[in-house]
């Protein structure tokens, strides 16, 4: 399998759309010629229902993977996995896709407040520094950001304005 990057010159095209369960943002990022997949980046701030065990949104993002011919996607949110077939050349662009992304996200929400989690326990360092720019792009828009560790090498982070806005995201139970 050989992964091949789409806009090796650094620009791209996202997708947002909001629904009712959330805001969203997607790019493809690049696909693999002889398995037929495609990739996608994708960003998500999703509205809690009636299962959720937090009262906020969600943030998260993601690589989508979708086969061609099927039309079947699998979500991948493993960084060790997506960096099995991502080339490190590549994962630098990606990550300034993925700030990009997650900033017109948090700019068409208007979102007074949410949560972010690890997928994965006991991340190194270098995975961690993707949450510490995503957390810096937070407070560059208004948001405090409270890192919390409930279980060992799980982390978790709560982002609020610092002044909540008049509209947003409907008020949580």
């Amino acid at each position: 399998m050989t992964f091949v990057p789409l806009n090796r010159n650094g620009g791209f095209e996202a997708r947002a759309f909001a629904d009712g369960s959330g805001y969203f943002a997607l790019a493809r990022v690049g696909y693999e010629h002889a398995d037929a997949f495609d990739y996608d980046l994708m960003v998500q701030l999703c509205l809690p229902d009636a299962t959720a065990t937090e009262d906020w949104p969600e943030y998260s993002f993601l690589i989508v993977e979708r086969h061609r011919t099927t039309g079947d996607d699998r979500a991948i949110f493993d960084s060790a996995e997506s960096n099995a077939f991502i080339p490190k050349a590549h994962r630098r662009r990606i990550r300034s896709w993925l700030l990009t992304m997650t900033e017109n996200v948090l700019l068409a929400s208007n979102c007074d407040a949410f949560f972010m989690v690890t997928f994965c326990d006991n991340l190194p360092p270098v995975a961690l520094e993707k949450y510490e720019a995503l957390c810096q792009l937070s407070r560059r828009h208004g948001y405090n950001v409270t890192q919390t560790e409930p279980v060992t090498g799980k982390y978790h982070w709560f982002v609020g304005r610092r002044r909540p806005s008049a509209k947003g995201i409907p008020a949580m139970r």
